[in-house]
C-alpha cells in the first residue's frame, strides 16, 4: 500500500504516514476540469472504508477500484492507494 499527500496533484518525495489524498478535493478538480456529470465520476472508482483513521481522526478509505482510462487514473490514482474525504 502505498500512502499519498495530495497538494494540488504534486506529490512530494517523502510522504505522511497518517496522509491520504482528499477524494473530495479530487472530485471538485474533477467537475471543474472537464464535463463528465457527477454521477459518472461516482462510477470510476471503488472505496473499502479502513478501520484506522488518520491521525487527527479522520476515516481512511483504500481505493479498491479505478476505472481505465478515468479521470482519475490519469491523475495516477490506483487501486491500493489511501484517501481520505470520501465523497
Amino acid at each position: 500500500m502505498r500512502y499519498i499527500l495530495l497538494m494540488l496533484f504534486l506529490w512530494p518525495p517523502s510522504f505522511a504516514e497518517d496522509a491520504g489524498i482528499n477524494m473530495q478535493e479530487v472530485m471538485k478538480k474533477a467537475v471543474t476540469a472537464g464535463k463528465t456529470p457527477v454521477t459518472t465520476l461516482l462510477k470510476q472508482f471503488k472505496l473499502k472504508p479502513l478501520t484506522t483513521p488518520t491521525a487527527d481522526g479522520r476515516t481512511r478509505y483504500q481505493i479498491t477500484f479505478i476505472e481505465k482510462g478515468s479521470y482519475f487514473e490519469k491523475q495516477g490514482l490506483k487501486a491500493g492507494d489511501i484517501v481520505t474525504g470520501a465523497p
